[in-house]
């Protein structure tokens, strides 16, 4: 593939990402200031590309294909990669942004980790794609390693934690340890 196929189809992909989201072309173009017609040929083209339908074009909006689905689901990984690529510069230093999950409820101080660790930003979220996750209860996820399981104890309740966290990734390690630590207090 040529370089400006390549960059064509990522743009056509993220493109397709914000029409499922919203469910319709206009409003895709709206919050992305683009035209409709313009945004109507990308995805068009993409199907073309692709030999696949990716939406149902309805008269109450664009609901995705299986084959939609699936792509929407590569595409959400393919947005993740490229979120890890975009480093952010602050005073020359490369900043990594790192994504955790907590659940509701739960409430962690990361503050003297990101004094300990100024290369990294830490996102916290409930949902979505993440690099380090706290859950209530036993996670099953793939591409994931479960680094701990803790047991607190807080008057007479008694809770089960679990800390999973991607395999390979050296600085989620890290934050998944401090979090360990945190949680013995």
């Amino acid at each position: 593939m040529s370089v400006k196929r390549d960059v064509w189809l990522l743009k056509g992909i993220l493109f397709f990402q914000e029409v499922a989201k919203w469910g319709s072309i206009t409003r895709a173009a709206q919050e992305n200031g683009i035209k409709s017609a313009n945004l109507s040929r990308v995805i068009t083209e993409l199907e073309d590309v692709l030999n696949l339908r990716l939406f149902d074009r309805r008269s109450t909006g664009m609901h995705l294909t299986a084959a939609g689905r699936m792509l929407l689901e590569k595409a959400d990984e393919l947005k993740e990669q490229l979120e890890r690529l975009s480093a952010v510069r602050q005073k020359g230093v490369v900043i990594k942004i790192l994504r955790l999950h907590l659940p509701p409820g739960l409430k962690i101080d990361i503050s003297s980790f990101l004094d300990q660790y100024p290369h990294l930003n830490v996102l916290q979220k409930e949902n979505g794609p993440f690099d380090v996750g706290v859950f209530w209860e036993k996670p099953k996820l793939k591409g994931f390693q479960i680094s701990c399981h803790e047991v607190m104890h807080t008057d007479s309740l008694c809770q089960s934690l679990w800390i999973a966290l991607r395999k390979k990734e050296l600085d989620a390690s890290l934050l998944a340890d401090f979090i360990t630590c945190q949680l013995h207090f």
